[in-house]
């Protein structure tokens, strides 16, 4: 016994196929997204170079300070852009204090994290470094990490810091940031 669909028959079966198909997609979404952003791969590092804290935010520096009491580098690098329009500049205190271990407070160009990652390339090859722990916060970790892998093939180990944004609002910046340095910044 053979049996006929009818246009009607396919029409349900199409509108039962597409909530289906729109619900799939959702998921593989939110998979991806938290993969990339929300559960990234980081490390723990126990003894490093330096210590690299990318700009952003969060408790990175709490975090970055954490790892250098921890006596697992002797520098700690930290990105500090210079904002003359400001009447404060951000860490600027603490970057001209004095501290118990080396200290470069750096004014990234672009102030971008690219322009952190060429910067950070450009110094762990002057002081000849073969490995560093950069922290940034948990969304910013897959991109910081690919932009320093194309600049520099030294060891990289990724440290989070929770971010003070919702993660809903830090998944959508980092799908835009990443899909540009995916796109159409593909180099250093």
């Amino acid at each position: 016994m053979t049996t006929t669909m009818t246009m009607d028959d396919r029409t349900v079966r199409r509108s039962r196929l597409r909530p289906a198909a729109a619900l799939g997609a959702i998921a593989v979404l939110l998979l991806v997204t938290g993969e990339l952003f929300w559960w990234p791969s980081t490390d723990q590092p126990t003894e490093v170079d330096a210590v690299i804290m990318l700009g952003g935010g969060g408790d990175r520096l709490g975090r970055a300070l954490d790892l250098i009491e921890g006596d697992v580098a002797p520098t700690l690098v930290v990105s500090s852009p210079l904002r003359p329009a400001l009447p404060y500049q951000p860490l600027g205190r603490f970057c001209e204090d004095p501290h118990d271990f080396e200290l470069i407070c750096f004014d990234p160009q672009p102030e971008t994290t690219r322009g952190e990652s060429q910067y950070v390339a450009r110094l762990a090859h002057q002081r000849g470094w073969d490995e560093v722990a950069v922290v940034v916060s948990t969304d910013q970790v897959t991109r910081a990490r690919m932009l320093l892998d194309r600049c520099w093939d030294g060891t990289i180990r990724m440290v989070a810091t929770s971010h003070d944004q919702p993660a809903a609002w830090r998944a959508i910046y980092e799908w835009g940031a990443m899909s540009r340095a995916m796109l159409t910044r593909r180099s250093c």
